[in-house]
């Protein structure tokens, strides 16, 4: 008796041993395949057979039988397809035959497994580092099942995982028999190609031996990633459209589904070919992932630059000139590296030099000038712009005297316009000095002088190209009159650290100094010898004193002064 394999036991490969003992002169093999696999069997590697056929009562399956002589020999036969096989042998006085195929599997239990991106209902095989599933189908209703997945090289998870009591997600009748679904709700991936069993272990009470379990096993055969790449230049300029150009090949029968890029700036597109604008200059990493309709997953990473776009930078806004004369820009802190062109227009045009400076020559009138850099391939978004001016003609300042004190002369004068500065005088112009109201202000004091001096001042103002200078003005100190200041400021530093009082017509005077509980910290009979704001070598605090004076004028009159003076440190 032999037994002969249905279809759902078909095989791919196979080797089987014919025997010449007991008078066997013949053997022979019978094969059953579909029709679409003929082309890829192959007997002992030969492709041509004794006799093929289609099959009487199976459309799409082709008969095939093959004379192996009779000598006893090993044979090998495969095939892309699956297929069913005997062999058997011929003699005067035996016979003998057998199934070729001896991995007979269970019927009632099948284990399939499907990538997660898979747009067809179940996968042939996955592909390295592309996410499937797997599940079970059985006739029964198993108290526990067991995913050995720490038995499986490369594949990530890879812990067992128990199911207890586990509930089908479905079932269905086939043939009046019942089947139930089992998933094992997980994404798995294989790091490496080849094929793989998975083993899993069935517990039913009904299973006869072995415990009541029963191992069965999923073959997985797992191809490498699908070659996955994008056409992009290696670097680009700031605020350049980036093109991308995505590639992928997918295995014979299946197309790209999804492109996914990464642009590494926390950006993504789903386009095959898509534009994209870095606004910041660096180095992206940027990554390719592409999922093809099989469900396998390929992917690819590049990095891109994006070099920053050069600043130019005139040091020199403007520059005023005499007419004539040459204007010299330069450009603030030159980088190395990077080129600068200097143009007469804002965009366009023809460089009129390059370098780090430039100067126009005789200027007349205003001409503007612009500076374009260029750095890594990557030109400037605007050119700085700069000019060359004349200078203005300046009229002439008017300074009067504006007050005077015993000691004082202040003097002012009216800002001139297009002025940059102003310098003064006091010796008819053989030294110039700033204001003392600063290199822009409108006002002069001199100060330390001698009741009834008189000083002669000039003001000259800068930013022109000819001299621009005031008439002499003269101021003098009052000559009649009694003076006491109402601050000072002993602090040392020659300036307003004594008190006293200042005149020209006093013949004796008696000067006492109180603080503010009425206690006398000084006293002087000479005009000439003032209060150095201590009492008995100590210095006073800051605040208010009064002070009391009695006069004789020259004339004989009798006069008594009173008032505040402020001590300030």
């Amino acid at each position: 008796m032999m037994y002969i394999s249905p279809i759902e036991q078909g095989i791919k490969s196979v080797q089987f041993y014919n025997t010449n003992n007991s008078a066997i002169t013949s053997n022979h093999v019978n094969i059953v395949i579909p029709t679409a696999g003929l082309s890829s069997l192959r007997i002992d590697g030969a492709s041509t057979f004794t006799h093929t056929f289609p099959h009487p009562g199976l459309t799409g399956y082709t008969c095939v039988r093959h004379n192996l002589g009779g000598a006893a020999g090993q044979h090998t036969v495969t095939s892309d397809s699956a297929f069913t096989a005997i062999t058997y042998g011929l003699g005067s006085v035996e016979s003998y035959g057998y199934n070729a195929g001896t991995l007979v599997r269970n019927l009632s239990a099948t284990i399939s497994f499907n990538n997660v991106f898979n747009t067809a209902a179940s996968s042939n095989y996955t592909c390295k580092g592309a996410p499937f599933r797997m599940k079970m189908v059985l006739t029964a209703r198993p108290t526990k099942i067991v995913w050995n997945m720490s038995r499986v090289s490369g594949v990530t998870p890879n812990l067992d995982v128990t199911q207890n009591n586990p509930v089908p997600t479905d079932s269905t009748v086939i043939g009046g028999k019942k089947y139930y679904t089992y998933v094992l709700a997980q994404d798995y991936v294989f790091s490496q190609i080849g094929v793989v069993n998975v083993p899993v272990t069935i517990f039913d009470p009904n299973i006869e031996g072995c415990g009541g379990s029963l191992e069965l096993s999923l073959q997985i055969e797992v191809k490498p990633a699908p070659v996955t790449n994008f056409l992009v230049n290696s670097t680009y300029c700031q605020g350049d459209a980036v093109q991308f150009s995505g590639l992928s090949t997918p295995y014979s029968g299946a197309t790209v589904t999804s492109w996914t890029y990464n642009f590494g700036d926390n950006t993504t597109s789903n386009e095959r070919s898509p534009n994209k604008l870095y606004p910041v200059a660096g180095t992206y990493s940027v990554n390719l992932k592409a999922v093809s309709s099989d469900g396998c997953v390929g992917d690819t990473t590049k990095s891109v630059t994006i070099n920053a776009r050069p600043v130019p930078d005139i040091l020199q806004d403007t520059v005023f000139v005499c007419s004539g004369s040459p204007a010299n820009f330069t450009v603030r802190n030159p980088a190395t590296g990077t080129q600068y062109s200097w143009y007469s227009q804002a965009s366009g045009g023809t460089a009129l030099a390059t370098g780090t400076s430039y100067t126009v020559n005789n200027v007349t009138g205003t001409v503007n000038i612009y500076l374009q850099a260029l750095a890594l391939s990557c030109l400037s978004s605007t050119r700085d712009r700069a000019t060359a001016a004349i200078r203005p003609v300046l009229t002439n300042p008017v300074a009067v005297v504006d007050s005077v004190t015993t000691n004082t002369v202040y003097f002012r004068w009216a800002a001139v316009p297009n002025a940059t500065g102003y310098e003064v005088t006091t010796n008819g112009g053989t030294t110039w000095s700033t204001p003392s109201s600063g290199a822009t202000g409108l006002t002069h004091v001199v100060s330390g002088l001698q009741l009834g001096a008189t000083v002669t001042l000039q003001v000259r103002v800068l930013g022109g190209c000819l001299p621009a200078v005031s008439a002499p003005v003269s101021g003098q100190t009052r000559t009649d009159e009694i003076y006491f200041p109402n601050a000072f400021s002993p602090n040392g530093d020659g300036k307003n650290d004594v008190w006293r009082g200042y005149s020209n017509v006093v013949r004796t005077l008696k000067v006492m100094v109180f603080n503010q509980w009425g206690e006398k910290v000084f006293e002087s009979s000479n005009l000439m010898t003032g209060w150095n704001g201590t009492q008995g070598g100590k210095e006073q605090p800051s605040g208010v004193y009064m002070f009391v004076a009695e006069i004789v004028k020259n004339n004989g009159e009798r006069i008594i002064r009173k008032g505040s003076v402020n001590l300030v440190r």
